[in-house]
């Protein structure tokens, strides 16, 4: 059976709670599924990441997760993007400079995993969609330099981005997107993973 490693995000801007840190915390680690816990941070997020890709002999796919609370799905992100900006800042109040994250590196990476035909068993279980951005902050970050630097497409690589859950929103949060269970945010990416590895 193939090794597969999920990452998730801490809890970051004022919010107690990640849905990818509690999907990461309620998938069963085996010999097969491995999982970590990012920092939002641009640079100790991608070191972490590539320490443990690195430590980890024979991984044969990468999945990682992070929170979008302006999403109303599941959406797998099909482009990395060769693009930062720190607005807001990172987890340490960090700011780089908007611009290219490796200047040599091509102007983005289309993912080649994700199958259209997913859609329609993903969505049996929760709203889920493909995106075609995966913004420009930590998640695109190590999105991108996931590919560039340790996968270069040759395993699975994907980048899932979660809507909030709905003890994140409240009655004044009108401009987010639509909250989804962490039940059902937890059987969509199992599904995914069961994908990704068979």
């Amino acid at each position: 059976m193939k090794k597969i490693l999920v990452t998730g995000f801490e809890a970051f801007h004022g919010q107690s709670i990640n849905p990818s840190q509690k999907i990461i915390e309620n998938l069963v680690p085996n010999e097969n599924l491995k999982t970590i816990l990012l920092p939002v941070h641009f640079e100790r997020a991608f070191k972490l990441l590539k320490n443990t890709f690195m430590a980890e002999q024979n991984v044969d796919a990468l999945l990682m997760l992070g929170q979008a609370l302006s999403r109303d799905s599941v959406q797998l992100e099909r482009v990395a993007l060769n693009w930062v900006k720190t607005n807001p800042m990172d987890q340490n109040s960090n700011l780089i400079q908007s611009g290219r994250i490796d200047l040599t590196g091509p102007d983005a990476y289309l993912n080649p995993w994700i199958e259209d035909e997913w859609l329609s068993e993903l969505n049996q279980w929760g709203p889920t969609q493909i995106s075609l951005s995966a913004g420009d902050y930590v998640c695109n970050y190590i999105y991108y330099q996931s590919i560039h630097q340790l996968t270069q497409n040759k395993i699975p690589t994907l980048f899932v981005h979660l809507p909030g859950m709905p003890e994140q929103f409240n009655s004044t949060q009108t401009s987010l997107g639509k909250p989804m269970s962490f039940e059902k945010q937890l059987a969509i990416v199992q599904k995914i993973v069961q994908k990704i590895i068979t």
